[in-house]
C-alpha cells in the first residue's frame, strides 16, 4: 500500500451500523426513507418538496490512483421547485447506512434543528483554482492549503485581520486566494497528474500530509504575528461537537468519493463546520474545497466512519473565540 499525502490513500476506520427494515433495502424506498430523516433533522426548506432521480449504483473505478477500496454506494439527485439541488449517497450493503450528502442552499435555509445539530455561519467557501507548478503549466491549489485559507479567513473577519497577511503597503488582505499560495510554501506539496478525470482538464491535482499542514499552519500564524497552538488527533465527534460549540472551525482529512464523480474517491481536507445527526450516525458538516456550488454555500455532510483526523486551533493564551 502506498503512502499518498492528502488527496491521499487513508485506512478506512471500521463501522457498524444497525441494519435497516427489510422494506427499505429496496433503492427507491430507501431513497424516499432518508428525504423524510433529512427533513426531519432540518429545519424547512431544506430536504422537503423534492424531486428524487432514480436511484443509480456507483462502484468505483478500477485502476484509479487512490485506490480507495470504497464500497459500491446508491446516488441519487434531489431537486426542489425553486431551483434548489443536492445529492444523497447510501451504502450498498444490508444496513444501507447513508455516508454522504448536501443541499446546494445559502446556510439560512439548511441549518439543523435544535438539539440535532450545529452549524457555524460564514465560514469562507474556496474553491481550488489553477497555481503554478513544476509538472506542468497549472496546477490544482491543493485541498490542504485551501481548506486552511478558509479557516484563517473565518478567523481574520473575526478580529484576528492579522492573521490574513499584507499586500503591499494595502494592510490587511483576506483574498484567500493569496492566503492559499502563502500557505502552500511553508508546506512540502506534491504534484500528483490526474489520470483518472478529477479535473475537467486533467490539470495535476497538489497533495500534502496533515502533519505538515498542523505545522505550516502553526508557522504561517507566527510570521503574522499571531501566538497559535495547533493540535491534530484522530476524528473525535466529541471534539467536533465541542469546537464548533465553542464557534470554531476545524481541518478534517476524511477519505470520500466526489459526489460529482462518484466513481471517484481520494484522502480529502476539507473545512469543519458543524455537525449534525442522522439516523443515531454523527455527520460532520464541511466546506468542500472541490465541490461546485450553485449557492457558493453549500454545506457537504460526510459521515464520521469516513473521517481520518481533525486538527484544531488555540491561541497560546487561550482558546480562539469568535468576536
Amino acid at each position: 500500500m502506498r503512502n499518498l499525502p492528502l488527496l491521499s490513500l487513508l485506512l478506512l476506520s471500521a463501522s457498524s451500523f444497525p441494519a435497516c427494515p427489510a422494506a427499505e433495502l429496496d433503492p427507491a424506498k430507501r431513497a424516499a426513507t432518508l428525504v423524510a430523516a433529512l427533513a426531519e433533522a432540518f429545519e424547512p426548506p431544506a430536504w422537503r418538496g423534492l424531486v428524487c432521480s432514480p436511484p443509480r449504483r456507483v462502484e468505483q473505478s478500477p485502476g484509479q490512483i487512490y485506490n480507495s477500496g470504497l464500497p459500491p454506494v446508491w446516488v441519487v439527485e434531489v431537486a426542489a421547485a425553486e431551483g434548489v439541488n443536492g445529492y444523497l449517497m447510501w451504502e450498498d450493503s444490508p444496513e444501507s447506512p447513508l455516508v454522504d450528502f448536501a443541499w446546494d442552499a445559502p446556510e439560512a435555509r439548511c441549518l439543523p434543528k435544535p438539539g440535532r445539530g450545529v452549524l457555524l455561519r460564514n465560514v469562507p467557501n474556496q474553491q481550488q483554482f489553477p497555481v503554478q507548478g513544476n509538472s506542468a503549466p497549472e496546477i490544482a491549489s491543493g485541498c490542504v492549503p485551501t481548506a486552511a485559507a478558509n479557516l484563517i479567513g473565518f478567523w481574520a473577519s473575526k478580529g484576528l485581520q492579522n492573521w490574513a497577511g499584507t499586500t503591499g503597503t494595502a494592510g490587511p488582505s483576506t483574498d484567500l486566494r493569496l492566503i492559499t499560495t502563502r500557505l502552500r510554501g511553508r508546506l512540502r506539496m506534491q504534484e500528483i497528474p490526474d489520470r483518472d478525470g478529477f479535473t475537467e482538464n486533467g490539470m495535476p491535482l497538489s497533495g500534502a500530509f496533515p502533519a505538515d499542514l498542523r505545522d505550516g499552519l502553526q508557522k504561517d500564524a507566527a510570521a503574522q504575528g499571531i501566538p497559535l497552538e495547533t493540535v491534530l488527533e484522530r476524528f473525535s465527534g466529541e471534539v467536533l461537537r465541542r469546537e464548533t460549540a465553542e464557534g470554531r472551525p476545524v481541518l478534517l482529512s476524511c477519505l470520500v468519493r466526489l459526489p460529482q464523480k462518484p466513481r471517484l474517491s481520494w484522502g480529502h481536507e476539507v473545512t469543519g463546520t458543524g455537525w449534525v445527526e442522522i439516523e443515531g450516525r454523527l455527520f460532520a458538516g464541511v466546506r468542500d474545497n472541490f465541490l461546485p456550488s450553485k449557492s457558493g454555500e453549500t454545506t457537504r455532510w460526510i459521515g464520521e466512519g469516513q473521517m481520518q483526523t481533525l486538527l484544531r486551533a488555540a491561541l497560546q493564551s487561550g482558546s480562539i473565540r469568535p468576536d
